[in-house]
């Protein structure tokens, strides 16, 4: 089960699909329509990941050269004849880490020699998140298991420092107060270059991004996690309405 929400914002000059998914596990259709029915090109994407691509669709055929591997085998299109413009996305499988912002790109064979590609439609996936009170893992795996520093963040707090491990020992010193005493690795030995981190007793402030980084000589994030922590259904759909729904406003008109 899902809901839909369509909400139209400034007189029809930004739309916004947003879709709350019930029950993980589910299948979920995420909605976009072309105007026109001659598309050479469909490409769904989500912005936050790198690779962002979910589904590139190029002369009846999907290509999943450069498609982000938490989508492998776990999308498709509604319909592969594209009738009557529908690029409609099958995500199967939802999990709580597919929540996020998704953005659906059409190229159409114009008359005109320069194809026209344009962003047809934005949706926003909400899934169900972790009870509060409980323990959750946040997974991250490093390549290389040489690692002597472990860095997790939330950009969005200051200090934005949740958990910093170095040399054997975890350094408290610069980590935002919400996180004492609640933060541990899954294993301190780092064991096959596994940082993943346990975060105890989770409450609705712990909603957000973490950023999870090791000292390979690289200072990209090795992996973006979204956590999302709901009460209830009937509470998520309240955020919807009272909080969520002007910030995703502003995000995205």
């Amino acid at each position: 089960d899902l809901l839909l929400y369509c909400f139209m914002y400034l007189f029809n000059v930004c739309m916004v699909y947003l879709i709350v998914v019930r029950v993980p596990g589910d299948d979920v259709i995420l909605p976009c329509q072309a105007a026109k029915s001659n598309i050479c090109v469909v490409e769904w994407t989500r912005p936050e990941l790198k690779p962002d691509i979910v589904l590139y669709y190029s002369g009846g055929h999907l290509n999943t050269t450069h498609q982000n591997p938490s989508f492998k085998d776990r999308v498709e299109l509604v319909d592969r004849d594209l009738k009557d413009g529908d690029m409609s996305l099958i995500l199967k499988n939802v999990n709580k880490q597919d929540a996020g912002i998704y953005k659906c790109r059409v190229i159409t064979g114009d008359s005109d020699p320069i194809r026209t590609i344009r962003t047809t439609r934005t949706v926003r996936l909400l899934v169900p998140g972790e009870v509060p009170g409980n323990n959750v893992t946040l997974p991250c795996q490093a390549a290389d298991s040489s690692i002597r520093v472990v860095k997790w963040t939330r950009p969005d707090l200051k200090p934005d420092i949740v958990l910093l491990y170095r040399d054997g020992e975890l350094n408290t010193t610069d980590q935002h107060p919400s996180f004492k005493d609640r933060v541990e690795l899954v294993d301190r030995d780092l064991k096959d270059g596994d940082v993943s981190l346990i975060l105890k007793n989770v409450s609705r402030h712990d909603t957000g991004i973490y950023e999870c980084r090791v000292k390979t000589g690289d200072t990209d994030p090795i992996r973006t996690i979204h956590l999302l922590v709901t009460v209830s259904f009937s509470a998520l759909s309240k955020r919807v309405w009272s909080g969520l729904l002007p910030s995703l406003l502003t995000q995205l008109c």
